[in-house]
């Protein structure tokens, strides 16, 4: 009999990503990526992850597709890609209880981050921040699928308008994800029963999204950051936890 309960805990985690993403604009792969490693091989989660996250920022991405700021995200896009590629590459070595310690500690810093540093946090927009921010984005990538937050930092300081901001962002994420999943992809991680999977990924994304627009204004953002806070800080305590 075949188990459901992966697929099932997948479509759930990836409509709460998607709903969040609308409420709080929480990254969707960082809460994929506290559920997927459990549920996957942490290849094949990382893989799943950026193969279901690139469908939305492709929608986003053409639908304002004359917002984007290519001057500012080609040179950190092109060193973040470079990097990513070869950290992905070399992560394929590291045995994987290792690599759940380094992602469960991520999670734990990324928590902490967002709770309290967040909006305390602000960099120039010079090209020297530029390349540490795309050599930090593509390490996070290559290693998880979670190389949001330098690049956000890169971009609000280099973009002023919000809807560039959004439309420049999310292109750099669709190009980080398909170049990820497509390493990911060439290294083993996908099997044919995994395309199902990304489908119904797509799918959820979809769905959590709507019903995010639908309920947007009517629950308190205040509650729900804390709780998705303590929920990815949790998670990463129990990823560590239970690698060592």
């Amino acid at each position: 009999m075949v188990d459901v309960t992966p697929a099932v805990l997948m479509m759930l985690t990836v409509c709460a990503g998607s709903f969040l993403q609308v409420h709080i604009g929480l990254g969707l792969g960082i809460l994929c990526m506290t559920l997927f490693p459990i549920l996957f091989p942490l290849s094949t989660a990382v893989g799943l992850n950026v193969a279901i996250a690139s469908v939305s920022a492709l929608y986003i991405m053409f639908s304002r597709w004359r917002e984007i700021q290519w001057s500012t995200i080609l040179p950190v896009t092109v060193i973040s890609l470079t990097v990513s590629t070869m950290t992905t590459l070399c992560s394929l070595r590291v045995e994987q209880k290792v690599l759940k310690i380094i992602l469960g500690s991520i999670l734990i810093l990324l928590a902490l981050y967002f709770a309290w540093f967040a909006d305390r946090i602000h960099i120039r927009a010079s090209r020297r921040n530029g390349v540490i921010m795309g050599l930090l984005a593509g390490v996070g990538n290559g290693l998880f699928g979670l190389g949001g937050p330098p690049v956000a930092l890169y971009f609000m300081a280099s973009v002023d308008d919000t809807q560039q901001y959004v439309a420049s962002i999310q292109t750099y994420f669709f190009f980080s994800n398909v170049v990820t999943a497509v390493v990911r992809a060439a290294s083993g991680a996908f099997e044919p029963a995994h395309i199902p999977l990304i489908v119904i990924g797509w799918v959820c994304t979809a769905l959590g999204t709507w019903v995010g627009l639908r309920t947007s204004g009517l629950l308190p953002k205040r509650i729900l950051r804390r709780l998705a806070y303590i929920f990815i800080a949790l998670s990463g305590l129990t990823l560590v936890i239970n690698s060592l």
